[in-house]
């Protein structure tokens, strides 16, 4: 089986070189005329792009995988994944092969259809060979978190140094009710943000920024996996220790309903400026345009068929923010519904699975 590239990965770079060849055409045709030459250097990556995009080519075969990039194929072969010389990243569609040259170590999966990037990933994590288990890692005397400039937290088996500015106060575990690490992606990186809960109030909130272990930085907690983490949870009580993600599998359903939360509330942000957002940017762009399509009209050295032309591109790059506004909203307002469709299933999945382990019990 071969598979294109995404349909909206091609349309994009089509709609970039077309852009560009207008603005090249104009520039070199209307008075006053400039030279053309240096949007070359601007035309000619973009075409390259398009090339790129258009040649790309995964075929999937009883031997591998094998990629096409601008009429070269390279071969990822089921028995590299087997051997482990193809490692899994923190994307789940994403590999990695450190042995090969640089421009082709990395295999990206999500330039592919969703589904057809999910079960093949899926089929190739199932190759990787597991690793062994380690013993257990023994809890850390000391672990520091810094969630700001003014803020810090220093853990131990006793409990808990704050330290918020000038302030210092020492907390036993017996007096935190919740120590709650949120996880979200924000822009491909995954944001840590920590919620403490204390009995008799003055709760602390804030983004962990920096993590030590021992006198040991740890550099991976924006990364997915949560290793980094098992430390701290090692010296915090499990009564209160709670990890929420926005991504990756449900584990229980306070998480289900925290990312349900988390989802209507994105959902609700976006249906409210949808309708305003784009009037307002086009508003904005009307004012900012009027003395220019006036200055168009009444300029004396254009033609009226370049005016009429010149007076289009004007009314186009004036839509051009409100369109895309729009656009970013009503897709947006999508994928949040189906991100809240996908949770809500969960949770069914999980109360089933909760009745049935209910019903088995004597």
């Amino acid at each position: 089986m071969t598979v294109r590239m995404r349909s909206e990965y091609r349309r994009c770079c089509l709609y970039v070189v077309v852009g560009f060849s207008l603005v090249t055409a104009l520039v070199a045709v209307l008075p006053p005329q400039k030279a053309w030459w240096p949007m070359g250097f601007v035309l000619g990556p973009c075409v390259l792009l398009w090339l790129y995009t258009h040649s790309w080519r995964l075929r999937i075969d009883r031997i591998g995988l094998a990629r096409r990039r601008l009429g070269v194929w390279s071969t990822w072969t089921w028995s590299q994944f087997a051997d482990g010389a193809v490692q899994a990243t923190d994307g789940s569609l994403c590999f990695r092969c450190p042995t090969r040259p640089w421009w082709d170590r990395w295999l990206l999966l999500e330039y592919v259809d969703a589904g057809v990037a999910e079960r093949v990933a899926r089929f190739c994590s199932g190759l990787l060979p597991v690793p062994a288990a380690s013993d257990p890692v023994p809890a850390p005397s000391e672990v520091v978190i810094d969630c700001g400039v003014f803020r810090q937290l220093r853990l131990s088996a006793e409990g808990i140094e704050l330290t918020d500015r000038c302030e210092t106060r020492q907390l036993g575990w017996e007096a935190v009710l919740t120590f709650r690490l949120v996880r979200k992606i924000v822009e491909r990186t995954v944001v840590n943000r920590l919620e403490l809960q204390f009995d008799g109030g003055n709760d602390v909130h804030g983004e962990i920024k920096l993590v030590v272990v021992d006198g040991q930085r740890i550099g991976t907690i924006s990364k997915r996996r949560l290793d980094w983490a098992h430390p701290i949870s090692s010296l915090v009580p499990a009564r209160c220790w709670q990890v929420f993600q926005t991504f990756g599998e449900l584990q229980s359903r306070a998480e289900g309903e925290f990312r349900l939360a988390h989802w209507q509330q994105k959902a609700t942000t976006v249906r409210r400026w949808r309708p305003w957002l784009p009037l307002a940017l086009l508003a904005v762009g009307s004012y900012v345009y009027a003395p220019k399509f006036v200055a168009c009209w009444n300029a004396q050295f254009l033609p009226p068929w370049w005016k009429a032309v010149a007076l289009a591109c004007l009314a186009l790059t004036m839509f051009v923010p409100a369109a895309m506004s729009w656009a970013f909203l009503y897709y947006s307002a999508h994928a949040f519904a189906e991100r809240i469709r996908q949770t809500e299933e969960a949770l069914l999945q999980l109360a089933a699975g909760d009745e049935a382990m209910e019903s088995a019990q004597p």
